[in-house]
């Protein structure tokens, strides 16, 4: 019993995972690409809601055009219903004794905006019907709510999403026919521009909201767009012109902690790139040793959060927008961002007059 179970597992990143496919019947390539996609999907939000659904056919087909059908009218009635979510998925090609092949498939979205299953069954199954004219079938327990840092909902997943990742059934895919695909796509950008011009300095070069199209697969970089902001911002006036003088522990015109923030960030920098220590920095800025240590010595940011963190603090902090109309507009919740994200009133910092800005990115 023991030697059966030992074969039930696959090694990804380091860590051993209880699968269902025994060692000889695991595809390697799908099963990397189903923790990829898991783990992906994690560094953009901190919940996750997952179905699984298998999907029947009428008629065989030599190539997926039945999935391509099947993807365009999904997911536009999905961008349509959860605008805020983002829309990943899985699906497999497998033939066995039926003249047709089927798929099986499963669908990840944010929990932070999905929490029910049936809604989304049934907008699977009507799309599919209307794109092929085939059946589904649904498995019992079809649904997932896993989180970031709960290693036993995540176990339980991948144990049920590993039966895509078995050989058997895939041999009689036609050759050049893909067997399986992945796919990762954002929430489309939020129009309402905001001319470069009117934006102060360096605060004109940071991140950006992106695009469907900038992710079609967990293979490709996000493409860079131009500056564009929510129309929501319109009410909050124009990005004030900072002061230009250096940064240093008499600068009263920043916050004390978006300053501490800017110089943990300019720290790690040059750590990375010079290998300059603690005590070095302090020096060469001349900060308070013992408050600068602590700050500095904090943990770092997760690299979700330091993407949140630089985009509100360069583009909606200048602005005066609160940090809850933030996590309206970014699908986040209200009270986990606060512990990142803190509402300083920028209108009411006193900046001195100066032509110059102050050339930092946080």
């Amino acid at each position: 019993m023991n030697i059966v179970q030992s074969m039930n597992k696959y090694v990804y990143d380091g860590l051993v995972w209880d699968v269902l496919p025994n060692e000889l019947d695991q595809e390697k390539k799908i099963m990397d690409k189903l923790f990829a996609l898991k783990d992906k999907c994690f560094e953009h939000s901190s919940r996750l809601f997952a179905l699984r659904m298998d999907f029947r056919l009428n008629h065989y087909t030599a190539d997926n055009s039945p999935i391509t059908h099947f993807h365009q009218q999904l997911i536009p009635a999905l961008r349509k219903k959860y605008p805020k979510s983002l829309i990943s998925y899985a699906w497999v090609r497998e033939q066995v004794k039926s003249e047709a092949q089927h798929y099986h498939y499963v669908l990840i979205m944010n929990a932070h905006h999905v929490r029910y299953a049936p809604p989304l069954v049934d907008l699977m199954s009507q799309s599919w019907a209307k794109a092929t004219g085939g059946t589904y079938w649904l498995p019992q327990n079809p649904w997932y709510l896993l989180g970031r840092n709960d290693a036993d909902s995540q176990a339980g997943f991948m144990k049920r999403v590993s039966y895509l990742g078995k050989k058997r059934s895939k041999e009689n895919t036609p050759a050049g026919v893909k067997c399986y695909e992945t796919a990762l796509r954002f929430p489309k950008r939020i129009t309402g521009e905001i001319k470069p011009e009117k934006i102060a300095g360096s605060w004109a070069a940071g991140p950006e909201l992106q695009t469907e199209e900038s992710f079609s697969s967990i293979d490709k970089e996000p493409l860079k767009q131009s500056i564009s902001l929510p129309k929501q911002l319109e009410n909050y006036g124009l990005i004030p012109a900072l002061p230009g003088k250096e940064l240093s522990t008499n600068n009263l015109h920043l916050p004390r902690s978006l300053f501490w923030i800017w110089h943990r960030n300019a720290f790690r920098q040059q750590q990375k790139t010079l290998g300059i220590s603690v005590e070095k920095y302090i020096s060469d800025n001349r900060l308070q040793q013992k408050s600068a240590t602590r700050h500095l010595k904090q943990r770092a940011f997760s690299p979700f959060w330091n993407e949140h963190i630089e985009r509100y603090y360069c583009f909606y902090w200048p602005l005066g927008a609160p940090v809850k109309l933030y996590c309206e507009l970014h699908g986040l919740k209200f009270s986990s961002a606060r512990r990142y994200l803190v509402n300083f009133n920028a209108h009411k910092i006193k900046h001195k007059k100066s032509k110059q800005t102050m050339g930092y990115q946080l």
